[in-house]
């Protein structure tokens, strides 16, 4: 009896295992059904049927150039400081400073005396076409394009910006020291020429003794004025010049320069460029998607996220291009006219909203073909579409958040700011669109990777 007894347990014990094993196979086999079942079923399944979008945001687009933001006291200012700051003492100066600050910058350039040429030329035909904007864009766009031949990244522009700024402080500082050391010492001699004249005299010597002691004061007015209206300008060469480079920048010179403190490329950049790169990986999973009668669908929804992954780098780079406007509004001279550089920062800041409104309205189209392509992708991209998804859920809120901090800016607030109300509204439309089309691609990405246990 105990021997049956032992081999009844042994037998109950094979069963109970084999049973398991059972039971796991049809597991597998139920999961691999899934996976291989007709794709218009498994659509409806996973909460598929949605439609490809059947129509794009419009192109991305920006109004005017970083140009635009001069004032007509900043270009005089300019104007006027040329001969200064563009003199062979200054060229000089900036390249000492360029290379003390960076001097990795020096084996991209030739001979200083050659340099120094360049930059003053560049200098004396600026001050030429300040009043004509768009020679002044296509002239710094090209010189955008040289400077790329010459292996120029975006990290080199705080280094340039700061050198610059350098040079200006102390050439104009000497200039204006100097103007005001003649004019005392012209001064000086007038008055002891025309000491024997009648009162009327003595008395317009005595104003101009007033000037004179006055000076100090104006001296200050014109240093800051000069060094603002200059550093505007950088910003307008920075916004011209640097989109060019953004793509053909390496990924660490891109983020050396953002860890610096210069305005661009910042936020606005690197969200559009999320969005760029989740519309990529969602191309990845349609090109690993090989069912044939999904074919047409599939094709169709590549050149959706073609086109969107190119819209979305265009607007990372017109996002570096408004917010230098901003800035060049922002940072120009601001005591004579400062109605005209309200109005600037007004118009500046209405563009920089319009960038991520546009990167909104495009992280919500690609999202919708993304959710229309997350039920048919193949197993072998849901991660990849899914992280995309992601990615893309993440530029389309920030982008939100940007706008809302442009419109709601006080120095908007200071200007004429009727076109907020309007941005400000769609943004909210799109708000309510993402939050819709993510409840929908997480109930996708729920059904496609079900959790166990």
């Amino acid at each position: 009896m105990p021997g049956r007894a032992a081999v009844a347990l042994r037998a109950a014990g094979i069963l109970a295992s084999a049973a398991g094993i059972v039971a796991l196979a049809v597991a597998i086999r139920r999961r691999r059904r899934v996976c291989r079942a007709p794709l218009r079923r498994r659509t409806t399944e996973v909460g598929g049927g949605f439609e490809l979008p059947e129509s794009a945001p419009a192109p991305p687009s920006i109004h005017g150039s970083p140009g635009l933001a001069l004032t007509r006291q900043t270009v005089e200012v300019i104007s006027s400081s040329v001969p200064v700051i563009g003199s062979t003492e200054a060229a000089s100066i900036f390249y000492t400073e360029l290379f003390a600050i960076a001097p990795e910058l020096k084996a991209l350039f030739g001979s200083p005396e050659a340099q120094q040429r360049k930059l003053r030329g560049i200098l004396t035909w600026v001050s030429g076409v300040l009043t004509d904007m768009p020679s002044l864009s296509e002239g710094l766009r090209s010189l955008g394009v040289r400077h790329l031949r010459y292996n120029a990244k975006l990290e080199h522009f705080h280094a340039v910006k700061s050198a610059f700024m350098q040079m200006v402080s102390i050439v104009d500082q000497q200039s204006i020291s100097s103007a005001a050391h003649d004019f005392d010492g012209t001064d000086s001699e007038a008055d002891d020429e025309d000491a024997d004249e009648d009162d009327a005299d003595e008395e317009e010597r005595g104003a101009g003794r007033a000037g004179a002691r006055r000076a100090p004061i104006d001296r200050h007015q014109r240093l800051l004025d000069v060094s603002r209206a200059w550093e505007a300008l950088l910003y307008v060469f920075i916004g011209e010049m640097s989109p060019m480079m953004l793509m053909q920048d390496t990924i660490g010179s891109f983020h050396a320069a953002l860890a610096n403190d210069l305005a661009a490329p910042a936020g606005g950049t690197c969200l559009a460029l999320a969005g760029a790169q989740g519309a990529s990986l969602l191309i990845m999973a349609a090109q690993l998607t090989r069912e044939p009668r999904q074919r047409e669908t599939i094709d169709r929804a590549t050149k959706q996220l073609q086109h969107a992954r190119t819209s979305l780098e265009t607007l990372a780079k017109l996002d570096m291009c408004v917010y230098c406007r901003v800035m060049a509004a922002i940072r120009q001279p601001a005591l004579t006219y400062p109605i005209a550089r309200l109005r600037a920062i007004s118009a500046a800041l209405e563009q920089a909203a319009l960038i991520p409104l546009q990167v909104a309205e495009w992280a919500v189209h690609t999202l919708r073909v993304a959710r229309a392509l997350l039920p048919i992708a193949g197993m072998s991209g849901v991660g990849d579409a899914g992280a995309g998804s992601y990615l893309l859920l993440a530029a389309g809120r920030a982008a939100i958040e940007n706008v809302w901090v442009n419109t709601g800016s006080k120095l908007a607030a200071q200007g004429w700011r009727g076109w907020a109300h309007a941005i400000d509204a769609r943004a909210r439309e799109l708000l309510d669109m993402l939050d819709d089309v993510e409840g929908d691609i997480k109930a996708i990405q729920a059904a496609r990777n079900p959790r166990d246990g």
